[in-house]
């Protein structure tokens, strides 16, 4: 390893396009990034002793032993990690999580959203058997595509304010920010079969509005901390994914 002293350390958000480099750095100002949040385990750092780049936290002193050591974080730990702390989640690597699971969270999230929406139009009368089972299918094209497409227009209007971060990685990310969603869903369906609760409005929309965190987190970290710039954009995905289910289902 090279001598963390030396200046001319690099530094590549993880996702990012190699154009997005940033150096040379001087070893206090690699830690700087570190301190701040901009810099986190699963981005890349170069040195011209290193005969490539490689995961910041290979990098000896970079991050406390327990940021290193420890074993790499799965794909459920990270979905939840989406919901208690956004900001930790969106400086894993998120790059690592399958592409089924991503899409199996949000998919199955709206899926089951629809559905209890279904369900407690049925039991007022408003809702035929067969609309029940087409827009819950229609739930599943919501969580993939619809949110898949939410986040590629995020991706574009972040660019404009120095956004470094992948479109596959934002997707990721949006699909995940909606683990909140499916654990409402699931519980709130739960109660709506074996208690016959009307659980749409209490459970579904509660889900789908408790995502807005974890947006606001993965938006800050593709607009570089901009918190009002973030606060605008999430504010218009989560606006936009409600529009979406009331035109679809009400």
């Amino acid at each position: 390893m090279t001598d963390p002293d030396a200046f001319g350390w690099h530094h590549l958000r993880s996702g990012a396009a190699a154009d997005h480099q940033v150096g040379p750095l001087t070893w206090e100002q690699l830690l700087g990034l570190r301190s701040s949040g901009a810099l986190g385990p699963a981005d890349l750092v170069w040195h011209p002793a290193l005969p490539q780049w490689i995961p910041a936290a290979q990098v000896q002193g970079l991050f406390p032993a327990a940021d290193t050591q420890g074993p790499a974080q799965g794909p459920v730990r990270t979905a939840l990690t989406m919901i208690l702390n956004p900001g930790q989640a969106v400086r894993s690597a998120l790059e690592d999580v399958p592409w089924p699971f991503c899409l199996g969270v949000s998919g199955l999230a709206f899926t089951l959203f629809f559905l209890q929406t279904m369900l407690d139009m049925h039991r007022v009368g408003t809702a035929g058997t067969g609309r029940v089972i087409g827009l819950t299918f229609l739930g599943l094209g919501v969580g993939t595509i619809g949110i898949g497409l939410v986040a590629a227009l995020a991706w574009a209007l972040a660019r404009p304010l120095g956004c470094t971060r992948s479109l596959e990685w934002t997707i990721r990310a949006f699909c995940l920010a909606y683990t909140s969603t499916l654990v409402f869903a699931v519980v709130g369906l739960i109660f709506n079969l074996a208690a016959g609760w009307n659980t749409a409005i209490a459970f579904g929309i509660t889900g789908a509005l408790w995502a807005f965190h974890p947006l606001l987190g993965i938006l800050k970290e593709m607009t570089g901390q901009k918190l009002a710039a973030s606060l605008v954009l999430a504010t218009v995905c989560g606006c936009l994914v409600l529009s979406v289910w009331a035109a679809l289902s009400l």
